[in-house]
């Protein structure tokens, strides 16, 4: 289940609550609630945060990200830090992602 509001402008805020029925080999860990926003200071620059509350089969995290949108291209990269909320030594894992988009 989820939901996105969004400010023309400004960015968009988000919220998932995951609650799945039963685990599988895809998922494990009972229910979870993500929350997200995307902020635009520049048309051309989004910023994104996130932050999963985490369970006691899943660990909390905290995410940044940073794109770059033009007409044509679309192109982001984001790191996800696991049990803290900047990358540091006291953070417990690391995830890095990197999208984009070509075309319209």
């Amino acid at each position: 289940l989820g939901g996105m509001y969004t400010l023309p402008r400004i960015g968009s805020f988000s919220a998932d609550l995951l609650a799945p029925l039963q685990d599988s080999d895809r998922y494990r860990g009972g229910t979870r609630l993500s929350l997200g926003a995307e902020f635009n200071p520049l048309p051309w620059l989004p910023v994104y945060l996130g932050w999963n509350l985490g369970n006691k089969d899943y660990p909390w995290r905290f995410s940044y990200g940073l794109g770059l949108e033009t007409g044509l291209l679309e192109f982001g990269l984001g790191v996800q830090c696991i049990e803290s909320v900047i990358p540091g030594y006291s953070s417990k894992g690391l995830a890095l992602g990197v999208f984009f988009t070509l075309g319209a």
